[in-house]
């Protein structure tokens, strides 16, 4: 089973490649 923590990563990891996107763009 995947671990919370991992999940909450992805997210961030996520949010964070979404809003340099929106920066750049």
């Amino acid at each position: 089973m995947a671990p919370l923590t991992q999940i909450l990563a992805l997210l961030l990891l996520a949010a964070v490649s979404v809003a340099l996107l929106g920066r750049l763009r």
